[in-house]
């Protein structure tokens, strides 16, 4: 009886040398196509890396602000320059030709020293006018600072400690 079973069960499957053939015509199915590949030849020479989507200047004078600010920007594919006061940047600032070598400024409301972000944004605003986005940076939520951040010219304001999507977004506030 167990043989017979077998028998059976054998005659609903056809098969042939462990394969299955298609029950239609008895012919085993073709074998699969090898998986084409693309070769490409390799001169040696890499190809160049993509220009930056922005050139950025970071003005913070926390050393670990400075250092997340300026990470998470290259991590968004920017070219980050970065200072640490108020008068570093106006100094860097004065040196320019009168045309922004940056896209975006990310710049700390409260900076150490005689030059606060305030003066940044006012000097940054008389030299280049609107040719560069600035966007005021603070762990302060206070009403009154954003809003003279804001009335003094900045594109935005954005709360300390900065993320990833929020830096990535600022591009939307760049003009070329």
């Amino acid at each position: 009886a167990l043989a017979e079973t077998q028998q059976a069960r054998d005659a609903q499957t056809p098969r042939e040398a462990g394969r299955l053939i298609d029950e239609d015509d008895g012919v085993p199915p073709p074998p699969m196509e090898k998986p084409r590949v693309l070769v490409i030849e390799d001169d040696g020479v890499a190809p160049p890396p993509p220009p930056p989507l922005l050139n950025v200047l970071v003005v913070e004078d926390d050393d670990f602000q400075r250092s997340a600010i300026t990470s998470i920007c290259e991590t968004c594919g920017y070219k980050v320059q970065a200072v640490s006061s108020g008068e570093e940047c106006k100094a860097l600032l004065d040196a320019t030709d009168g045309t922004p070598p940056w896209d975006l400024v990310f710049c700390d409301v409260c900076l150490g020293g005689d030059v606060d972000g305030v003066d940044i944004l006012l000097h940054l605003r008389n030299l280049f006018e609107f040719g560069i986005s600035i966007i005021m940076v603070s762990s302060n939520d206070q009403a009154h600072i954003i809003e003279q951040c804001i009335l003094e010219g900045a594109d935005s304001f954005l709360l300390k400690p900065l993320h990833l999507q929020e830096v990535s977004a600022a591009k939307s506030f760049v003009v070329r």
